[in-house]
């Protein structure tokens, strides 16, 4: 993108929740670490949940190469994290600590806690840091970890929300590579044509904590980890979503005014559209920008990951049964799919159940080793709706008799 001179950059917070991606992590977080954004301008929060794969061990080691270390805690008993945190304001003394996080408070209280800290803007920057559980803790520049029991995506995101210090706010998934103008880019897509130019040919950007734009970043799907920014833009890329956590950015303040997101969502799938709901009737706008754009990892298929592509589709399904239960309107029941016409169409293609039958694996791994990428795709979305079908069906009785 061409660069433009601007001044009074806001200070931008990166939240990437994670779990299990070392390699492509490690890929997110060296680009994240080089942007062309002015570097005491933005912090890197990865909130680890639960990770056991050695992501701890790695984030130190980027840390330490990209010189970003001043000293570290170790804490008995601590399992990976390590804390790491921007340079902040006087509000904040020098010195790395080690602080414990009670148990999180019931659902029904998260809410209104989250209510509570949006009417106090005064509040300080350390105490928005406040609560990090017994871990190894270091300070860095820009680079802030810490690891957590495994739970959800949706209460690591809320759990770096209430870390970030930026008024800006990028929610951006660990398996995505982005280029160096990334945080620019989404910076510069609220840049309003009528904002004000100074003497020197520079630009005040035009943002300010209550903006309500929504900026999406393009998300282009890659199977090649070692070079994903070579992958070409398709139009199956392109998603409609009014809000989707992939790569997104929006003022801090809308997040803590819709009340973050619902933890009810334990598992995979539709957290963040579930958001935007509320987000939409806090009268936001949503702005497409190709210029952020992200690179995701997609894996190559192979007949092992059958097992886990089922236990996700059955996640997704008894996931949508709550975004449903939470907002029971015809826009909702269609995205989700929730309807009887298509049980029938499911059914009928997949009578018997075959599916889950052994004979399902030794077909697909044929038709894998012939490449017959035609026949295995449309079988294997086949399978995949009818998966997601039984997830639905066990999340919600009125259908679990269709």
């Amino acid at each position: 993108m061409p660069r433009t001179k601007v001044t009074d950059h806001p200070f931008v917070s990166v939240i990437i929740p994670t779990y299990n991606r070392r390699a492509i992590l490690e890929k997110c977080l060296s680009a994240l670490l080089v942007q062309t954004y002015p570097h005491d301008k933005y912090e890197i929060i990865v909130i680890d949940d639960g990770s056991t794969d050695g992501t701890g061990e790695m984030v130190v080691r980027l840390v330490e190469e990209h010189g970003l270390r001043e000293q570290s805690i170790t804490t008995p008993g601590a399992e990976v994290g390590i804390r790491t945190g921007a340079k902040l304001p006087a509000e904040v003394d020098g010195k790395a600590q080690v602080e414990t996080e009670a148990k999180p408070p019931a659902k029904a209280d998260s809410r209104a806690g989250v209510k509570a800290e949006a009417k106090h803007p005064a509040e300080t920057l350390a105490e928005r840091r406040a609560g990090v559980e017994s871990c190894v803790a270091c300070r860095s520049q820009r680079l802030i970890y810490e690891w957590q029991e495994h739970t959800s995506a949706a209460a690591a995101r809320n759990r770096g929300i209430r870390r970030a210090v930026g008024d800006l706010v990028i929610l951006l998934d660990s398996d995505i590579v982005t280029l160096p103008d990334f945080i620019e880019a989404h910076v510069f897509a609220r840049l309003d044509p009528a904002c004000e130019a100074l003497q020197d040919g520079a630009f005040r950007i035009g943002f300010s904590p209550d903006d309500k734009t929504i900026v999406h970043g393009r998300v282009i799907y890659t199977e090649d980890l070692d070079n994903p920014t070579s992958t070409q833009k398709r139009i199956s890329d392109i998603s409609m979503a009014f809000f989707a956590s992939g790569n997104v950015s929006i003022a801090r303040r809308w997040l803590l005014e819709a009340g973050l997101f619902d933890e009810d969502f334990t598992e995979y799938g539709w957290e963040d559209l579930e958001l935007g709901q509320r987000l939409k009737k806090l009268g936001l706008r949503v702005v497409r920008s190709d210029k952020p754009a992200g690179y995701h990892l997609k894996h190559e298929f192979s007949v092992t990951k059958l097992p886990a592509i089922r236990e996700r589709e059955i996640q997704r399904g008894r996931m949508a049964v709550i975004y449903y239960k939470k907002h029971p309107t015809f826009s909702v029941r269609m995205s989700t799919t929730m309807i009887r016409p298509f049980y029938w169409l499911v059914g009928l293609l997949t009578l018997g159940g075959w599916p889950d039958r052994p004979g399902a694996v030794r077909l697909i791994d044929r038709l894998d080793k012939r490449g017959s990428r035609g026949l295995l795709g449309l079988l294997l979305q086949i399978m995949i709706y009818y998966w997601y079908i039984q997830g639905i069906k066990e999340g919600d009785v009125e259908f679990s008799d269709t």
